[in-house]
């Protein structure tokens, strides 16, 4: 599955549409959800957090010890915990 795929699956298990979707637009940025409101739980922790509230799908707890086992440093775990995240809802 893309990213985009999985932006757009997460999107809809959150309950954020958009009625029109630009492919260069959100492959380089994220979804436009609203009027200049950009979402995109792959980039953005605020974005990832609010998604694992707004769909528990996931236990944080256990997904972040898992992230330091898997990752050497701060950054990779959490790319590791957002992406992690988004699949979780995006194919609950």
């Amino acid at each position: 599955m893309s990213d985009l795929d999985l932006i757009r699956l997460a999107a809809t298990a959150a309950g954020k549409h958009r009625a029109e979707w630009d492919f260069d637009y959100l492959m380089s940025r994220g979804v436009d959800v609203s009027r200049d409101m950009l979402w995109n739980p792959l980039t953005s922790n605020g974005d990832a957090l609010w998604l694992a509230v707004k769909v528990p799908a996931v236990d944080l707890e256990d997904l972040i010890a898992e992230a330091w086992r898997a990752c050497d440093d701060h950054s990779a775990a959490c790319a590791y915990v957002r992406r992690a995240i988004t699949e979780a809802v995006a194919t609950a």
